[in-house]
């Protein structure tokens, strides 16, 4: 294995909350080989779903947005953003 494919990518997912079925679909294709791991994201048009969704995967609150752009500006901050 290179660098490159040992090295874990985080992700940021858009929808996929609390009533999807996909969404569950893409967390789990995201875990089988264990090159990705999902740190942020917008669960849900309603911040306080959105929050509470992320934090049942184990998302810290303050990675959960209320939308993409918002997403988009925190994490590309970040060391480890997405």
């Amino acid at each position: 294995m290179t660098s490159i494919q040992s090295k874990k990518l985080f992700l940021g997912i858009v929808g996929g909350g609390p009533k999807s079925w996909i969404g569950n679909v893409h967390r789990i294709a995201s875990r089988f080989d264990d090159h990705y791991e999902i740190v942020a994201g917008v669960f849900s048009r309603n911040p306080k779903i959105s929050k509470m969704f992320g934090k049942s995967l184990g998302i810290s609150s303050d990675r959960c947005y209320s939308n993409y752009k918002e997403m988009a500006e925190k994490e590309c901050k970040k060391k480890n953003g997405i």
